[in-house]
């Protein structure tokens, strides 16, 4: 079977993602479609098409007459932003441990070697550690087999991972936010769907701990 081939436009919506989530674009800067299409080699029309698709899922915002801007956030977006992610990842949490408890505990524990590694080094690599973030938290949202959980957590996931690349830039954050999920494994291990969920929304409200929000607002 011959694999589809990808058009210019959803290429162009890959890399512009990449380039927000990593902050090689800031948060409420202005973008430039003759700018980006030259750094990308492409025309201008895939552009706007890539805009307007990063649009839709609330990673730029259009203005008229004024420009496409990346999205920014303020306390009450963060609170409402938050406030959504955390019900989602404990309604996974619940529907996991209920529908496939054993392959969920099996497939976490796949995570302690890579953690561990991480939690004994120096340095860290952002961008290892997001891929194991978001594989963990996807783990979690797969075995929950529910389709409407996993839409809806699809549709702000990349907006979650921008403003978590912001946050942990030190070995710190991120050594706890890795603790917080072997914690977490450690509540569903034991049973304990009510204890996991709480401490979901302790790992998800760091972010408003004021060395993080001083990043994202400063």
């Amino acid at each position: 079977m011959v694999a589809k081939q990808r058009s210019l436009a959803e290429v162009a919506a890959d890399k512009l993602r990449l380039m927000i989530v990593q902050g090689r674009l800031d948060l409420g800067e202005k973008i430039r479609e003759q700018d980006l299409a030259d750094a990308l080699g492409l025309s201008k029309t895939p552009i706007r098409e890539a805009l307007l698709r990063l649009a839709a899922e609330h990673l730029v915002v259009i203005r008229p007459r004024k420009g496409t801007f990346v999205f920014s956030t303020d306390p009450e977006d963060l609170e409402d932003l938050c406030a959504l992610r955390i019900a989602l990842e404990q309604a996974a949490i619940r529907h996991a441990m209920q529908r496939n408890y054993a392959r969920l505990i099996a497939a976490l524990e796949r995570f302690g070697e890579p953690v561990d590694k991480i939690l004994h080094e120096d340095r860290h690599d952002m961008n290892y550690y997001l891929k194991l973030d978001f594989e963990f938290h996807r783990t979690i949202m797969n075995l929950a087999k529910n389709p409407y959980l996993t839409d809806a957590l699809s549709a702000i996931a990349t907006k979650v991972q921008a403003l978590r690349y912001r946050n942990y830039y030190s070995s710190f954050f991120v050594k706890r936010s890795l603790e917080d999920h072997n914690k977490l494994y450690e509540f569903m291990r034991n049973e304990d769907a009510e204890g996991a969920c709480a401490f979901m929304d302790v790992h998800v409200r760091r972010i408003f701990e004021p060395e993080n929000l001083k990043l994202l607002y400063m």
